[in-house]
């Protein structure tokens, strides 16, 4: 089974997309994604703004929410 910070990784990478630019187009602060990617959860806020952050970048990059949740 893959991890959501492989998954997301994966997907960000796939598409060519920096740390920087996901950071602009989803509002999200970059060390949050970069801790979300690392699964660095003591870095991260609580469970469901994370949730949160999981399903805006999925939409973000044309990922499936309910695949990246999952």
């Amino acid at each position: 089974m893959i991890t959501i910070g492989r998954f997301l990784n994966t997907e960000r990478v796939s598409r060519k997309i920096s740390f920087e630019a996901l950071e602009r187009k989803t509002k999200i602060k970059k060390e949050f994604i970069e801790a979300l990617e690392k699964e660095d959860w003591g870095s991260l806020p609580e469970f469901p703004v994370v949730l949160g952050f999981v399903k805006n970048i999925a939409r973000t990059l044309g990922v499936d929410t309910n695949r990246a949740v999952s």
